[in-house]
């Protein structure tokens, strides 16, 4: 069994263990956090085709982060090619440079926007919506390294996540890179206790891999009538 897989049955049962179905249900909590908030590098271990530590890889993500009270309310998911385009006297030719799995994909881009809720502290759970926009917040603007403390104070890349599913994305997924920028805050006049925000995010990795989306589908999706309708289908 890949990383990937295990990482999605781990996902799977731990959100079910809370009481969370990955069903593609918006409503389902997304989960922001990063190495150094949780305290764990996880490079290694999530890069590693061995299974070992994973189990707990997801209780430290799923306790220690950043809990949406709010999911965004639009998410743009992006994946260019690496294609070169050169001029030949035969016409146009293309060169794809191809990763060790003879994808030519780039990294994926993802784009959150979203709206805090009412953050006036004095209206019912405005204290904790304002706590968590502003973690947020401070989430995207860590530093880029981190002292470990756990590995003889070894000097760590720190690498942000983000753990969500959606219709668009119907099973539980980790994007694990880093943020492009601080987040963007935007403040309406006409809605005083609401802030609209958004954050760029780039996945160095997902898990599972996004590539192959349908593949985690074909368990759930494959029922006997449609296998039917598949094989009388030509």
């Amino acid at each position: 069994m890949s990383t990937s897989d295990v990482l999605l049955s781990g996902l799977m049962q731990k959100m079910s263990m809370a009481g969370v179905s990955l069903t593609g249900d918006l409503r389902i909590p997304f989960y922001f956090g990063s190495e150094m908030l949780i305290q764990q590098d996880l490079s290694q271990k999530l890069l590693n085709a061995e299974s070992k530590g994973l189990n707990d890889i997801m209780s430290s993500l799923l306790s220690k982060s950043i809990r949406m009270l709010i999911n965004p309310t639009r998410i743009s998911i992006r994946q260019g090619k690496r294609i070169q385009e050169n001029n030949t006297y035969a016409g146009k030719a293309y060169t794809f440079f191809l990763d060790k799995d003879g994808y030519a994909n780039d990294p994926v881009k993802i784009t959150f926007e979203g709206e805090t809720g009412n953050i006036n502290p004095s209206m019912p759970g405005g204290d904790q919506k304002m706590l968590q926009y502003l973690q947020l917040h401070d989430l995207s603007a860590e530093p880029r390294v981190w002292v470990n403390t756990k590995a003889n104070n070894a000097i760590c890349v720190n690498h942000s996540f983000c753990l969500m599913t959606s219709q668009a994305v119907p099973f539980g997924i980790l994007f694990y890179g880093f943020f492009n920028e601080v987040m963007t805050i935007e403040d309406d006049s006409s809605k005083p206790n609401m802030k609209n925000w958004k954050l760029d995010f780039t996945a160095e990795y997902t898990y599972p891999n996004i590539a192959k989306m349908s593949k985690y589908l074909v368990p759930t999706l494959l029922t006997p009538g449609v296998i039917y309708s598949l094989v009388h289908s030509k």
